[in-house]
């Protein structure tokens, strides 16, 4: 190893410990989830609406249907949920990039899940977006000590200083903070 912090450590004897067991299960899983998900809106099998949805009266329509009908109005908008769920599902399965898809997988199947929920869709689905967005939280969370050295001051003692670039939590926080005066100004109008 270099030096580098994956979020996984191996024991001496190079067998992996259960952790690391977990930690690669729970980046693959929310991967299948995505992948398929995504893949399912380029190729036309979610959004799509039966003919015998649409002949219906709007007041006897279902809560799937009129979400489904809404999300698959508009083509751009289902590609890019499509793009953005490929993304994320291809950032995850990559070592280097799994915090990266972990960070948006979160709050992506958290959502779905939240609609599920709200509008009557199938409760195996909405297992599904909790189960993955359970697996990507857990990656997030073998990530702690790198988010906490972003994020908070005291955390730069925990991971970035380990022989790397001590001053990029500082660089980062200060570019966070130079973000937030122009989405102010875009967002206040």
């Amino acid at each position: 190893m270099t030096g580098e912090r994956t979020g996984v450590t191996e024991d001496p004897a190079g067998e992996r410990d259960k952790g690391q067991i977990l930690f690669l299960v729970c980046r693959w899983i929310p991967v299948a989830i995505l992948l398929q998900y995504g893949f399912a809106k380029i190729f036309g099998a979610q959004f799509t609406i039966l003919d015998s949805e649409l002949d219906k009266p709007l007041g006897t329509v279902s809560g799937f249907w009129l979400t489904w009908y809404y999300f698959g109005y508009s083509p751009v908008f289902g590609n890019m949920i499509a793009l953005a769920q490929i993304g994320l599902g291809v950032a995850l399965a990559f070592r280097r990039t799994a915090l990266l898809g972990a960070a948006g997988t979160v709050p992506l199947l958290g959502g779905i899940a939240v609609l599920d929920l709200s509008y009557a869709i199938a409760l195996d689905a909405m297992l599904i977006a909790l189960i993955g967005a359970g697996c990507a939280a857990y990656v997030l969370w073998r990530h702690r000590a790198e988010l906490a050295a972003v994020f908070w001051k005291n955390g730069q003692d925990a991971s970035w200083k380990n022989g790397q670039d001590g001053g990029a939590p500082r660089r980062l926080a200060r570019g966070a903070a130079g973000c937030l005066p122009v989405s102010w100004c875009f967002c206040s109008r």
